[in-house]
């Protein structure tokens, strides 16, 4: 890959003539607590992009970090009913066991989710981002235009739903927290460079937050 780039909760990456690995994901699911770990194993590979899923209901996040390394921020959905998901970032994970925490305000429903790849740019893994919400039963679509060869797409939604949601790409996790809240993520690894490339969840019953990269 020659960049890495998340919108909306996407992520686009690539870096010179390499390909963006999929490594392995893991989730944490809470409720109302102000701090909460969800650990990972990363693998000894070039290259490496963590990426960290906050989905949360009513609170908001102080800080996500492993140890005292900081993850920046790469793009934040809100809707005021189902809540805020975020996407966040860290460049070259150590090799071997981690646990990122989370610290924040305490609301009624929390997931986190991990990616963690690796062939990714280390320099500007994340490019364009995009969100959006919704307050009703809906079928949400979403696009984005990737703009370097070897780029993902990657997203997040959170929302307040009788049904779980059912993605139109790779799924990377669907978890719920608690009875009618989702937490969920999919992903595209071959998107079409230079043209618009759609994304969408169908079978919400109620309000949601989505970001992509």
């Amino acid at each position: 890959m020659t960049l890495s780039y998340l919108a909306g909760n996407r992520i686009q990456g690539l870096i010179a003539d390499r390909i963006i690995s999929l490594d392995t994901i893991s989730t944490v699911t809470g409720t109302t607590e102000t701090s909460k770990s969800c650990s990972i194993t990363v693998a000894s590979n070039t290259n490496k992009l963590l990426i960290a899923i906050i989905h949360h209901e009513g609170g908001a996040t102080t800080s996500v970090k492993i140890g005292s390394t900081n993850f920046t921020s790469a793009v934040t959905g809100t809707e005021a009913s189902a809540g805020t998901v975020q996407i966040w970032y860290l460049i070259n994970p150590t090799n071997g066991s981690n646990t990122v925490d989370w610290v924040g305000t305490a609301g009624t429903n929390l997931a986190i989710g991990l990616y963690s790849l690796y062939g990714c740019d280390q320099t500007t893994p994340i490019g364009v981002t995009s969100n959006t919400s919704g307050v009703s039963a809906q079928q949400p679509n979403g696009t984005i235009t990737p703009t370097t060869m070897g780029s993902w797409i990657l997203d997040g939604l959170i929302c307040q739903s009788t049904v779980q949601p059912v993605v139109s790409l790779t799924s990377g996790y669907n978890v719920t927290s608690s009875a009618n809240r989702y937490q969920v993520s999919q992903y595209n690894t071959t998107p079409t460079i230079g043209s618009s490339n759609s994304m969408s969840y169908s079978a919400l019953a109620g309000g949601f937050a989505w970001a992509w990269a």
